[in-house]
Order: structure tokens, then sequence, then C-alpha cells
């Protein structure tokens, strides 16, 4: 609970913030918030089986000059109708990315960075009782092929991978993005 208490905290702050300096240019010289993206992936899976389930990722990008960075959240679970193993994972992600415009209202974004994968599951120590959580770095890489819908909101397609020690992860889905400045 507090952690759910933690994040809507963050997200109505950032979009407080985001509100205030709305209509202003924003400053080439210090990092500004650009947005909130908030998406939910259509495909989801572990790189080594079958294996995969319902995510939800979000996160909030930053710009400085023409350089964006992104606080990154993401959670997935296993899915099975017979069997399965209980998995699931959540990300914690540091990024550093760039955009490049396509058209006025066409844009893709590219993201690498770092971060920490915690993933728990019943198969990590078959001898002993219940989810056993191992938390392990990760490298994610995300690609964002986005369109403005109007002043503020864009859609889009992202597709992601996080590669760790424990349980490589593919996503690739649909997004929403709220944009702090209009266009």
């Amino acid at each position: 609970m507090k952690k759910y208490f933690f994040l809507i905290t963050v997200l109505l702050g950032t979009l407080c913030f985001g509100q205030q300096k709305s209509d202003q240019k924003p400053d080439s010289d210090r990092l500004s918030f650009q947005g909130i993206t908030i998406g939910i992936p259509l495909l989801s899976g572990y790189q080594s089986s079958d294996r995969g389930g319902p995510e939800f990722n979000a996160s909030l990008t930053y710009s400085y000059q023409k350089h964006l960075f992104s606080l990154g959240w993401s959670y997935g679970d296993e899915f099975s109708i017979i069997g399965g193993n209980g998995e699931s994972y959540n990300q914690y992600n540091l990024q550093y990315g760039r955009e490049f415009a396509l058209t006025r209202t066409v844009f893709i974004e590219l993201y690498g960075g770092a971060g920490l994968f915690s993933y728990k599951s019943l198969i990590i120590d078959p001898l002993k009782e219940g989810k056993e959580t191992i938390n392990t770095l990760g490298i994610p890489l995300n690609g964002k092929f986005r369109v403005h819908t109007g002043p503020r909101f864009s859609i889009g397609i992202q597709a992601g991978h996080n590669i760790n020690s424990q349980q490589s992860i593919t996503t690739a889905g649909l997004f929403i993005q709220w944009n702090s400045s209009k266009w």
C-alpha cells in the first residue's frame, strides 16, 4: 500500500509541476519536466520460453537540451491456465535517451540505461517454500514511436527489452503520453 501511495504522490506532484511550467518555454540550460507515459504492453514474454502475462509500465521523462532522462517502473506477472511457476517481476530504471522528429507530430525516442530488476518465482530454490525474490542489475533498452494527437497528448507503440542475469524480459505494446508543453 505504501508503494502505491508513494507512486501516486510522485505522479500527482509531477503533474502539478508540469502544469505550472506548461505555458513557458523550457530553458535549454536546465533540466525540465517533459511528460508522463503510461503503457500497457500487449505482448510480454520471458526470453527463454513461452511464459508471459499482463504488464503495466509508467515513466517520468525530463529533458536537458536535446537529451532525455527517464525514470521508469514496470510490473509483470505470469499468466498461465494450467501449471506455471508464479513468476513476477518489477523494474526500476534510470535511462538516457534521444528524441528524433520525423515530422512536426511524429517522433521516435530511443533509450538505454540501468536499473534494478526484482524477480519472484517459486522455482528459484525448489527446497524453499513460497516465492523467493532475487534482485539484480538490469540493462533496459526501449524505443517509442509517438504521434501527437493534440496539444498535450501523444499515443504510440513502444518496445522494450531488459537484459539481466536472472530472466530477460521482452515487451511490446501501446502507450499514452501527457506532454508538459504544447507543440
